[in-house]
């Protein structure tokens, strides 16, 4: 990840924390990426280990995801007054 633009190391901590909650989620409830794939109509396997593994994948297939697992997504302004300061 050396060489990384600040937008695309962003967009990768992000995908991260989706796979970690993603993850931790089909823990709680004892299901396998295949187990939460065959709970979701036309969709396979590995559209799902995109996401865990946190490569692309649109937000249709996200939003299926966290829907089976009783999740959902929520947008929130970040802060940034602080970072144009410099």
């Amino acid at each position: 990840m050396g060489n990384q633009t600040n937008q695309e190391q962003m967009i990768a901590e992000q995908k991260e924390q989706f796979a970690k909650i993603i993850k931790q989620q089909m823990k709680n409830r004892n299901l396998t990426v295949r187990g939460v794939a065959e709970l979701i109509e036309n969709f396979s396997f590995p559209q799902l280990t995109r996401i865990t593994g946190g490569k692309n994948y649109n937000i249709d297939t996200l939003i299926k995801v966290l829907d089976v697992l009783g999740l959902e997504l929520n947008v929130t302004l970040k802060d940034i007054d602080n970072k144009d300061s410099k």
